[in-house]
């Protein structure tokens, strides 16, 4: 734990002066599950996933997607996710003008669920890697599992053919490279039980 810490040359997130914990992992790997573990034990969490589907409900990105996807905007000018997923990952184009559009707007979002009493906050970031983001958290906690696991929960959780997900899977960092750069490491291939045992024990010790 303090070799990563040591490794990495501190910028914390946004300048703010209390400790930030990065919850990261793949898709399907169960981060949601384990933010809801931190915030029932009292803690501050912030979802970057969150974030970004507040930002997809304003009218200057339903517009941007009808330019670059109309497909993905229906008659009642909401968005169509698993349209919009099948062209973001076709689409080199799509992808960069969406994340383009989405990630200068972060901060704002970050910073107005923020509370002014708060010790440390959690903030779950599922691309945080892949983003390089790694010196914006004093520690980062990684929530795994294998392969077939992961597929089998993303096509049932988000009702997708095994070739999108592993598509999907595909553009993420594979687990084995973001073991080496996390702090605590979580293996969610058991139940939610010893997934919360898990959580509290990391918790203790940060």
């Amino acid at each position: 734990m303090e070799a990563h810490q040591k490794a990495r040359k501190m910028n914390r997130l946004y300048d703010l002066k209390i400790p930030v914990i990065g919850i990261t992992g793949g898709i399907a790997s169960g981060k949601s599950t384990v933010s809801k573990i931190l915030m029932n034990q009292g803690e501050h969490v912030i979802c970057a996933d969150s974030i970004v589907k507040e930002i997809y409900q304003q009218d200057s990105t339903k517009n941007l997607i009808q330019r670059i996807a109309g497909k993905a905007i229906d008659d009642k000018n909401e968005i169509n996710f698993k349209i919009l997923r099948d062209l973001f990952f076709q689409n080199k184009q799509i992808k960069l003008e969406l994340e383009n559009h989405i990630h200068p707007q972060i901060e704002r979002y970050f910073k107005d669920k923020m509370k002014s009493d708060l010790q440390r906050i959690f903030y779950d970031v599922p691309l945080l890697f892949e983003k390089k983001m790694e010196s914006k958290f004093d520690y980062i906690i990684l929530v795994k599992v294998n392969e077939e696991t992961q597929l089998e929960r993303l096509t049932k959780r988000d009702n997708i053919g095994p070739e999108l997900a592993k598509k999907i899977i595909k553009n993420q960092l594979h687990f084995t490279e973001k073991e080496k750069r996390s702090d605590f490491i979580i293996d969610n291939n058991q139940d939610q039980s010893e997934l919360e045992q898990k959580t509290l024990l990391i918790l203790k010790q940060i």
